[in-house]
């Protein structure tokens, strides 16, 4: 399947499940998207070149079981991508709880 169709399928089951935004997206398409580049492991500066590459089977399985856990755990994208952060300060991930991690060890 080609990046930017299903980006635009998993916004559309974000958006018909009802789940609430606000942790880094405030939209279904940007959630999608975030999660598409993830689970696909795209680079979110080729974006422009990447909308129209086709993902491969391992892929779309991995961005599709993102949303779903997105959907059925309610947890936000950022919990799911562990990708939380900015040159300000950044988390981590450890033994069940985000971390402040110091920007000297980043």
């Amino acid at each position: 399947m080609i990046v930017e169709q299903l980006i635009n399928e998993l916004a559309e089951q974000l958006k018909n499940a009802g789940v609430f935004f606000g942790h880094g997206t405030d939209n279904a398409y940007d959630e999608a998207a975030e999660l598409v580049f993830f689970g696909a492991d795209l680079q979110h500066a080729q974006a422009p070149a990447c909308y129209g590459s086709e993902l491969k089977a391992a892929q779309e399985a991995r961005a599709r079981e993102l949303v779903r856990l997105r959907i059925q755990t309610r947890k936000p994208a950022a919990y799911l991508t562990i990708a939380c952060g900015s040159q300000v300060m950044s988390f981590m991930w450890m033994s069940e709880c985000w971390c402040r991690v110091p920007p000297l060890l980043n």
